[in-house]
C-alpha cells in the first residue's frame, strides 16, 4: 500500500491460493509503485490495466484519489488486468472479487459495516489524536532515532517476553519479513536478544534488553508528558470530560482487540491453511 503527493492511494492483495513469489513472476509489490507514478486514480488504473497480467501471480488492486474515484483491478495471470470503477458506498475486498459474500469474513462483516451508524467523527478524532501525539513526541524528543514500529515491537515484546517472531507478527498484524527487519535492526542496537527456543533448535525466542526496556520507558514518558502538557491547556470542563471517557475508551480498545483476534482466526479458516492467512503480496 502507498500514497503519493497527489493523494493517489494504491493497494495490492493476493488472490486466493497465490501467496508468495513464484519462479519467473515479478513481485506484486511493484504494482502500487507503478500506480503511484500518476496524479489521478483513473490514470493509474489505466496504466495497470494495460500491463501483461501474466508477468505476475494473480492479484487484486484498489486505486483511489481525493476526488472519490475508486477503481478495482483484477489480475488473473493471463491477458490484461480487468479494471472497474467502484460505485459510491462501502465495499469489502479480500482475496476474491469485491463484496464476495461466499467469503466468510465478507459475509460476516459487510452487512454489519453497511448498517452501522456513522461514528460521529470518533474514528477521525482518534486518528487525529494519534497523529498529533506522534508529532508532539518527535518534537519533544528530536534525538530519538527509533521508528514508531520499532517502539511498538519493543513494547509488545516487553509484555510478551520470549515471544517468537511469528507470534509478534500476528500480535502486531505485521508481515513476518517486516518483523524480521525490525528485529534485526533492534538487535544490532542491543535492544533485544535472540535465543534458541528450548526444545526446538530451529525456533528463536526474543527478549527485550535493559537498553530496549529503557527506550520503551522513555518513549512512553515522552508521550505522557506531551499529553499532560496539552491537557493542562484545556478548560477544566474538557479535562473532566476526557477523564470520564477513559473507561469507555479502554473498553473500546479491548473490543477492537477482540474483533482483530476473531478476524485473525477467520483468516486462517478462510485461507484453508495457516500459512495462507498472510494476505500481503510477495
Amino acid at each position: 500500500m502507498g500514497v503519493n503527493r497527489h493523494r493517489v492511494v494504491a493497494v495490492v492483495l493476493n488472490r486466493r491460493g497465490t501467496l508468495g513469489p513464484a519462479p519467473g513472476k515479478r513481485s506484486r509489490g511493484e504494482l502500487p509503485l507503478l500506480a503511484l507514478e500518476h496524479c489521478s486514480a483513473e490514470a493509474a488504473a489505466d496504466t495497470i490495466a494495460a500491463l501483461d497480467a501474466a508477468q505476475w501471480r494473480s492479484f487484486n488492486m484498489v486505486v483511489a484519489d481525493a476526488t472519490g474515484a475508486t477503481f478495482f483491478l483484477r489480475g488473473l495471470g493471463v491477458d490484461r488486468p480487468e479494471s472497474m470503477l467502484l460505485a459510491d458506498g462501502l465495499h469489502m475486498i479480500t482475496s476474491s472479487d469485491p463484496n464476495d459474500m461466499t467469503r466468510e469474513r465478507v459475509a460476516r462483516h459487510l452487512p454489519r459495516f453497511r448498517t452501522a451508524p456513522p461514528p460521529d467523527g470518533l474514528a477521525e478524532g482518534i486518528a487525529r489524536l494519534r497523529r498529533a501525539l506522534r508529532r508532539g513526541a518527535r518534537v519533544a524528543d528530536p534525538g530519538n532515532t527509533l521508528a514508531v514500529a520499532q517502539f511498538e515491537l519493543l513494547a509488545a515484546l516487553a509484555e510478551h517476553p520470549g515471544a517468537r517472531p511469528g507470534q509478534l507478527a500476528r500480535l502486531l498484524n505485521m508481515r513476518p519479513n517486516t518483523v524480521t527487519t525490525i528485529v534485526n535492526a533492534l538487535s544490532s542496537r542491543g535492544m533485544l536478544d535472540r535465543v534458541t527456543a528450548a526444545g526446538d533448535r530451529r525456533a528463536v525466542e526474543l527478549t527485550v534488553t535493559e537498553a530496549g526496556r529503557q527506550a520503551v520507558l522513555a518513549w512512553q514518558a515522552t508521550n505522557a508528558a506531551v499529553l499532560h502538557l496539552a491537557l493542562s491547556t484545556l478548560p477544566a470542563r474538557q479535562r473532566r470530560a476526557l477523564a470520564a471517557a477513559v473507561p469507555a475508551l479502554d473498553a473500546l480498545a479491548r473490543a477492537i482487540d477482540r474483533l482483530a483476534d476473531h478476524a485473525d482466526h477467520a483468516d486462517h479458516a478462510d485461507a484453508g491453511d495457516p500459512a495462507s492467512a498472510q494476505a500481503d503480496p510477495d
